[in-house]
């Protein structure tokens, strides 16, 4: 389900970065440099393995990881 989105992407950016625990479904996750374009496959895989549906990189645009919000949004959308 997309609730289990915002411990997925903490966990991304924290592997990533090393800091994600501050995340919330608002923070601005390319904005504040949280992902990147090359990031961005990468957390669709995460994704995809976590919420157990399929997921390709062409369904999601960056737009898409504004935030957790609108990721969880976008996602709805796709799995309606």
């Amino acid at each position: 389900s997309t609730s289990d989105l915002l411990p997925v992407v903490r966990a991304y950016v924290a592997k990533l970065r090393g800091a994600g625990a501050d995340i919330d479904e608002n923070t601005p996750l390319l904005r504040e440099g949280l992902l990147d374009s090359f990031a961005l496959v990468g957390l669709i895989t995460e994704l995809s393995g976590a919420l157990g549906i399929p997921l390709s990189p062409g369904e999601l645009i960056p737009d898409d990881f504004d935030t957790v919000k609108s990721l969880e949004t976008r996602l709805a959308e796709l799995l309606d």
